[in-house]
């Protein structure tokens, strides 16, 4: 559908140009790789997280295998940070498919089991 793609890449380019604003690269596929493949990811502001580097913020995904992972973007992490286990499989399917910042340095996680998690 190409009213998708352009949404897509225009979400792209917007990520990109936040990014860029802040100065810190994205690599996300390359950087952060989940082995079950990432369906949702967003950033988590730094909301006093890690005083010791202001610039710093988390990238938050969640995957198929209904785990949620976060890296810290600076230092920047080859391992995830947290790990955080609550989604479970329903009805034969599995996956994290919504993580949204709530501020404070919380998410919400959405998944195909139904459940809406605050952590």
């Amino acid at each position: 559908d190409d009213e998708a793609s352009a949404r897509a890449k225009a979400c792209l380019q917007a990520l990109d140009a936040a990014c860029e604003q802040e100065g810190v690269p994205l690599m996300l596929s390359a950087l952060h790789p989940h082995v079950h493949g990432a369906r949702a990811c967003c950033f988590v502001p730094n909301d006093g997280l890690q005083a010791s580097a202001p610039s710093s913020c988390l990238i938050v995904a969640g995957a198929l295998d209904n785990v949620v992972r976060a890296w810290t973007t600076w230092p920047r992490s080859e391992e995830p940070g947290y790990v955080l286990e609550g989604h479970e499989g329903a009805r034969g399917v599995n996956g994290v498919i919504a993580v949204c910042s709530l501020g404070g340095g919380r998410i919400a996680t959405g998944g195909r089991d139904g459940k809406v998690l605050v952590w």
